[in-house]
């Protein structure tokens, strides 16, 4: 490997990703067009390399990211319409899979709540059209939901509100709801 040495440090070309780009005739600026489009409609994060950036990755000045590698691959797959591997962009040792989500656990009564008006503009706590009542705002806000078991959340043929129940009245005024205990 030859190594290139500037007044802003030294770095190993990458030969073979230039090599591969040249073959296909695809320029910095089309490539790099390319990988914004499949980067924004895989479902991963976008990516948005220039075509200076593309020229950085083939003088070896800059390495890409997990997730552009990722994208180059997937471009130069649809391209080609044959598998590449990161060897055969130049970057040998580099694996393409990107860390795990680690999703917490939560509940959904904290998430979830009805609305406080019905679809007819009617309050779930005082049954008056238009209410604006802050006792009806505080009490919906201090009351915690869960999704009804009954109906699964779908609300149809049954007695829950707007598919939840409430598990923990609020305060005094308690409207006629179904409530778990």
């Amino acid at each position: 490997m030859t190594t290139v040495e500037t007044t802003a440090g030294t770095w190993t070309p990458n030969t073979t990703l230039a090599s591969v780009t040249s073959e296909l005739g695809l320029s910095n600026k089309g490539f790099a067009r390319l990988m914004r489009e499949v980067s924004r409609q895989d479902g991963g994060a976008a990516v948005s390399p220039d075509g200076s950036s593309l020229a950085r990755y083939k003088s070896g000045e800059h390495q890409p990211s997990t997730r552009t590698l990722q994208v180059m691959v997937k471009v130069l797959e649809q391209i080609t319409g044959h598998q590449f591997s990161t060897d055969e962009l130049g970057y040998p040792d580099r694996d393409l899979t990107l860390p795990a989500i680690v999703h917490r656990p939560h509940t959904l009564s904290s998430m979830f709540f009805p609305s406080r008006l019905t679809f007819a503009g009617v309050c779930i706590w005082c049954q008056r059209r238009g209410c604006t009542a802050v006792e009806c705002i505080e009490e919906h806000r201090a009351s915690r939901w869960l999704v009804c078991p009954i109906c699964d959340g779908t609300a149809i043929g049954c007695e829950c509100t707007f598919g939840m129940i409430l598990t923990e009245p609020a305060a005094s005024t308690k409207p006629d709801l179904k409530v778990v205990r």
